[in-house]
């Protein structure tokens, strides 16, 4: 027998023990047996029989029920302990609510108590949460908005302690430790119900809440304000939005009367002059700087501006402002931001940003947290005013999620230092006011990074003293408006000068820059692509790309904002952000990996596994970790696991064990940034250094072109499936709407899906190709209209109903609404060429000379300047070695599912023999033999497919060996590569094309 099941079997013994001690008192004392002796005799002995340390704070948080005294002291902490009873948490981190409840009551039918434990576990974002009262428990689904009508048992889940005993393998997970610590709940047996359905979460609710109030208030306040402009619209809407919820917070926290907002709405008087009389005095005098100091002008504003907000905060609300994180605020308000009101004729009405043409994409509190604990290092921190003299910045703020989790840390090793669990008020408002810096361009980003400061300030545990006065005082001017990457040299900006605020930090911020610049930094810098920034502000762009020598091509503002951070530091400054990972492996990226090369600033580098970090976006991002100073080596980290779908494991994965390694920085200047490029780069240049031989690749060499096939105007009316040919030369097909679609013969062309392609494969397959229309004549020439209309007329009805629907952008010439949205490699259709697909977990290549276009969106097509057909056939069976895929593996990009990317910016790249005719003529030879044998195979059965099987074999093996005889890898080498590729999830038996 192991030690797990003896360990659960004394479990289980010791239960039983428990539930007949529970069972003889409630036999002898049944009324007397109150909540607290339900906790203290029964609850707690349960936790600790689970592998629960009721001692150790970071696994459980109890709430304690006091009187008298007690009380009194927990009120002077603001700690007013209205949370469920427990809280079991993974290192900090809460997973799970359970509450306590008296022996006598039968909740299981209550719906207040399910409506109260389902707001709290939905406010704070869990999967489940537990009611007990010992003898019974309640496992209630908390991933839905919750509302108090809904029956006791809706998805819901009840058991008993001898239920518990006697199916110790069902019941047992919603208490096991390591089961709760990680959410690995199997919750199948169950109702089909739980975690199924709605399942909206409290991010996504809210947010809808104040988009609705915030859009309902600017209406009025414009219709009360008839003068008023866009900006001062969207501040004051900002402004009042934030003060209602910070108060709404402060109820929940005691500081205010609970329903003081209520009474303003429902007392008969006007809510909006009660509100501004007593934010001007009371919340002034109480809280003022950060949120309280902006005077409001007169405004007059009636009740129903605010009754369906205000009401929604209170009535049946599942809102717990208590347990809501400021960083969830702060995330729920970064995407807020990416929207503004604008006017539409005299209507108020929400619009995406300027600055947001993709809209905002909020940090996750889980990311931001390990960036900044892998940035700021305080063990070197031995006294509180080395602590309080560190200088963190955020040049890019936003809402604060970076400074939030900097004022975690830093509160944390404060209580160290002083050796207290409780700081005072003022210790932990000293932090925010030394420590913490923030500049953005968005003025009412700026408001809500005050609000998200004010709200962790005060839901933190403190002591306080009375009167309560100036709690948000002195930091207001440590968040700054300003423009971090333009500066004040940019004086060519003409009008859009006034959207710019070109800055200097020398005025923002004198005192620190003048002590050498900020010790920390910790950002997401904004991803804007040129064509939203040039189309907006193309003389800022001008400006951005001669001030920055990161200027490449098509380099996103990101670029300026990394090359910017390095000199806003201290020497020996340190510097961690989150980027997406694209200049990596770019050529507009090359000029940032050089100077960051040069210059050494980077220490380490965290890629992901998952592109799904930020939530409802699918992003390839890393973290980069630097210092201003000569780092000689580059640690290289990949985080290897994927997001569940209720994001319930990020913070999982963010605190998992990295697989890591150690590269010299030299390794940056290589042009391409990746750990299976780094780890195969060595081997690379060695096989170009041969001297037997030489080597290109096939961007390089000039007689080759990595090519795809035309993109058509809008692909649901142009691209056709089930195509019939009709004996008047015309053909029978559907379009992507399944719309059936009659066109003349001539107007198609053949275009090759990568439907499961395979190597070596055989384009007499039908089933492979989809059909595109074709409004261009064999030469390319485009079609003209008169042309079309008399020659084609079924096409040119056709597009003209398309025309007529399509919402996709046409040509500016009316004439040409058909005409390709770029008309690119027409000529390819009739060369010889070889085909492998855009995203795989190898290289899949065929050579194909059919009348055949590749798909433009996952096809790549190889081709050669003179049409060789028997170049074009060698280099299709050196693109199927192992060899090939291994090094195209580490040239290659990111994609879904340990799928990679190898379109011609990767595979264009990958390491390639120039042959001498002997060897063409060799490989042309064994591209012909597998073939065949393929073809046969695939249409053979039986003892005879056996045997075409193992020739197949053979044929492979001869096939690497004479390839390998070529590039010379020796075995460590091919070792090497085989490992770098398994530790992206490719296995070995998926790079072999057989």
């Amino acid at each position: 027998m192991n030690m797990e099941v003896i360990l659960l079997s004394s479990i289980i013994s010791d239960l039983k023990g428990l539930r007949d001690e529970f069972n003889f008192m409630m036999e002898k004392n049944k009324n007397d047996i109150s909540e607290e002796k339900i906790r203290s005799g029964y609850l707690n002995k349960l936790l600790e029989l689970f592998g629960w340390n009721l001692s150790d704070t970071t696994q459980v948080i109890e709430e304690k029920k006091l009187n008298g005294r007690a009380k009194k002291k927990l009120n002077e902490i603001r700690s007013p302990h209205l949370k469920p009873d427990y809280q079991l948490l993974d290192r900090g981190v809460l997973r799970l609510y359970l509450d306590a409840k008296t022996s006598t009551e039968d909740f299981t039918l209550s719906k207040s108590v399910a409506f109260q434990i389902r707001s709290y576990g939905w406010s704070s974002e869990l999967d489940i949460s537990i009611v007990s009262n010992f003898g019974m428990f309640g496992v209630y689904d908390t991933t839905f908005r919750p509302s108090d009508d809904m029956q006791a048992n809706y998805r819901a889940i009840f058991f008993s302690i001898d239920d518990l005993i006697n199916d110790f393998e069902l019941y047992s997970q919603f208490f096991l430790k390591d089961v709760v610590q990680k959410n690995a709940w199997k919750l199948s047996d169950f109702s089909s119900e739980f975690h199924e359905g709605d399942s909206r979460s409290l991010d996504e609710d809210f947010l809808r809440l104040i988009n609705s109030f915030r859009l309902k208030l600017g209406t009025k306040l414009a219709q009360s304000n008839p003068n008023m402009t866009k900006e001062q619209l969207n501040f004051y809407v900002q402004v009042i939005i934030n003060r209602i919820i910070f108060v709404r917070v402060l109820e929940d926290l005691g500081f205010e009367p609970f329903k003081s907002l209520y009474n303003f709405l429902n007392n008969g008087k006007n809510f909006w002059i009660q509100f501004q009389e007593k934010s001007k005095q009371d919340f002034w005098r109480k809280y003022d700087g950060a949120l309280f100091t902006e005077e409001l002008p007169t405004m007059t504003l009636p009740n129903d501006s605010f009754s369906d907000f205000i009401m929604s905060l209170y009535t049946n609300s599942p809102y717990k402002f208590n347990v809501i994180k400021p960083s969830l605020i702060a995330e729920i308000y970064d995407t807020f931001l990416g929207n503004q009101l604008s006017f539409d004729d005299k209507r108020v009405i929400l619009i995406p940003k300027l600055l947001s043409p993709i809209g905002s994409i909020p940090t996750p509190s889980e990311v931001a947290d390990y960036i900044c604990r892998n940035t700021i290092n305080l063990d070197h921190v031995n006294d509180i005013s080395t602590l309080l003299s560190l200088k963190i910045i955020d040049p890019c703020v936003g809402s604060g999620a970076f400074l939030v989790s900097s004022y975690e840390l830093l509160s944390q090793k404060y209580k160290e230092l002083k050796r207290k669990e409780i700081l005072s008020y003022n210790e932990l408002k000293s932090i925010v006011i030394n420590c913490l810096y923030g500049v953005d361009i968005d003025e009412l980003a700026l408001e809500v990074l005050k609000m998200t400061i004010s709200l962790r300030l005060v839901t933190s545990n403190f002591t306080i003293q009375e009167p309560i006065e100036n709690l948000l005082s002195d930091f207001s001017n440590n968040f700054r408006l300003g423009n971090t990457i333009v500066q004040d040299d940019a004086v060519d900006l003409g009008e859009e000068k006034d959207f710019q605020i070109p800055t200097n930090y020398n005025l923002l911020f004198p005192n620190v820059i003048k002590e050498g610049g900020f010790s920390h930094l910790v950002a997401n810098p904004p991803y804007i692509e040129p064509k939203h920034f040039k189309s907006i502000w193309p003389n800022t762009l001008t400006y951005l790309k001669e001030k920055y020598v990161s200027s490449s091509g098509k380099a996103d503002i990101s670029l300026f904002f990394i090359e910017r951070f390095f000199s806003l530091i201290r020497k020996g400054g340190q510097i961690g952000f989150i980027t997406q990972n694209r200049f990596f492996k770019t050529e507009y990226g090359v000029h940032l990996q050089k100077w960051l090369g040069e210059n050494q600033y980077l220490k380490k580098i965290t890629e992901f596994q998952s592109n799904k970090l930020f939530k409802g976006k699918t992003t390839y991002v890393a973290c980069l970790f630097g210092s201003k100073e000569k780092n000689s080596s580059l640690v290289y980290s990949y985080l290897d696991e994927e997001v569940n779908k209720n994001r319930t494991n990020l913070f999982e994965i963010m605190n998992n064990e990295p697989n890591e390694q150690v590269f010299s920085s030299s390794s940056l200047l290589g042009g391409y940034w990746s750990r299976t490029f780094f780890n195969a780069e060595e081997i690379i240049n060695r096989i170009y250094q041969q001297n037997t031989r030489e080597f290109t690749t096939f961007n390089k060499d000039n007689k080759y072109d990595i090519i795809v096939g035309p993109q058509v105007l809008d692909s649901k009316f142009f691209i056709l499936k089930n195509v019939v040919v009709n004996s008047n030369n015309t053909v029978t097909a559907l379009n992507r709407l399944d719309e059936e679609v009659v066109v003349e013969r001539e107007m198609v062309r053949k275009v090759l899906r990568n439907n499961r392609m395979e190597s070596f494969e055989n384009f007499d397959n039908e089933n492979m190709f989809s059909y595109i229309i074709f409004p261009y004549a064999k030469n390319s020439d485009f079609i003209e209209k008169k042309i079309m209309e008399s020659k084609y007329p079924l096409t040119y009805e056709y597009l003209l109903d398309m025309s007529s629907r399509s919402t996709t952008k046409k040509r500016t010439k009316s004439s040409e609404f058909y005409r390709f949205t770029r008309e690119q490699n027409h000529d390819s259709y009739f060369r010889p060429k070889v085909f492998f697909p855009m995203t795989h977990k190898r290289i899949v290549a065929s050579f194909c000379d059919k009348e055949v276009f590749g798909d433009n969106s996952n096809v790549n097509a190889l081709v050669i300047k003179d049409n060789d057909v028997n170049i074009l056939k060698a280099t299709c069976v050196i693109m199927n070695s192992k060899i090939f895929s291994l090094l195209a593996i580490a040239m290659s990009g990111d994609a879904s599912g340990n799928y990679r990317k190898l379109n011609k910016q990767f595979a264009g790249n990958v390491i390639f023999p120039i042959l001498t005719k002997k060897e063409i003529e060799k490989f042309e030879k064994i591209h012909d033999e597998i073939f065949m044998k393929k073809n046969k195979y695939d249409s053979s059965y039986g003892e005879r497919r056996i045997i075409l099987k193992k020739e197949l074999a053979e044929l492979n093996d001869l096939m690497n060996t004479e390839v390998n005889s070529i590039y010379q890898l020796k075995e460590s080498e091919i070792v090497l590569l085989e490992n770098s590729a398994k530790s992206i999830g490719i296995k070995m038996s998926e790079i072999d094309w057989m």
